[in-house]
């Protein structure tokens, strides 16, 4: 039903910020540990271009952080949508309209293709922190 599939991607939201948080941990400890170790220089320039796509990833999941001001307009967002979703919702004696559906269908399509994105991304972290530690820098959190 639509309220189940509502909370599941309230749930799927929560989990993908969190999962955000790691990613942008794991990168700064990279960035540490980087210089701790004898990798080759393509190893900086490869965390840099992760560091780029996850700050596209995370620009596509919070909006630009510059027009984070009142009377800036931001690109919309999942979280912005689950947002609306739930104003829409939470009052409405009617049930979900199609405009709420199709929102619905919107977000479980975003958080699809940011999963995608973020699943890349964090295989891209886990190559270069074993690079790193392999050749003798310290043992990275969030390294399997």
């Amino acid at each position: 039903s639509f309220w189940r599939k509502f909370e599941e991607l309230n749930t799927r939201a929560r989990s993908m910020d969190l999962e955000l948080e790691k990613a942008e941990k794991l990168i700064s400890n990279l960035w540490k540990a980087v210089h701790s170790s004898d990798v080759n220089p393509e190893t900086l320039e490869e965390i840099h271009e992760l560091k780029v796509e996850f700050d596209a990833l995370d620009n596509k999941w919070e909006g630009y952080s510059t027009k984070n001001e009142i009377g800036e307009k931001n690109l919309p967002t999942v979280t912005s949508r689950l947002f609306s979703l739930q104003i829409g919702i939470s009052n409405s004696t009617y049930g979900p309209t199609n405009t709420h559906k199709d929102l619905s269908s919107w977000i479980e399509d975003d958080l699809n293709k940011l999963k995608t994105s973020l699943d890349k991304l964090k295989a891209g972290l886990q190559t270069i922190g074993r690079k790193i530690e392999n050749n003798g820098g310290p043992q990275i959190e969030g390294i399997d």
